[in-house]
């Protein structure tokens, strides 16, 4: 392979630009501006949950309450009512009362 001499020399010459040793305070610049508050931070709060575990949950919690509410016994009124006798002859006892002055 045939090297070029002035190629070689312009190569061992070359020099990063200086502007390149300030990346790193450019990009902590950036990150500092694009992120959120403290308590912006706290406030939101996120729980990932796969679909298939989340599927699974809403079901048992569906047939879990349709067999809760299956299982209920279902009064009637007349199962309320039990024990209750009504006055066979009420008596009402009216009383005059006047109104303060």
């Amino acid at each position: 392979m045939e090297c070029d001499p002035e190629l070689e020399n312009l190569i061992r010459g070359w020099k990063p630009p200086e502007s390149a040793g300030d990346l790193n305070g450019r990009m902590m610049a950036r990150y500092r501006a694009r992120r959120r508050s403290f308590w912006m931070r706290r406030l939101e709060f996120r729980v990932a949950i796969p679909a298939p575990l989340a599927v699974a949950g809403f079901l048992v919690l569906l047939v879990s309450s349709a067999w809760l509410i299956s299982k209920q016994k279902h009064e009637t009124f007349r199962d309320r009512m039990a024990g209750f006798e009504p006055v066979s002859a009420p008596s009402l006892i009216v009383t005059r009362a006047e109104a303060p002055r």
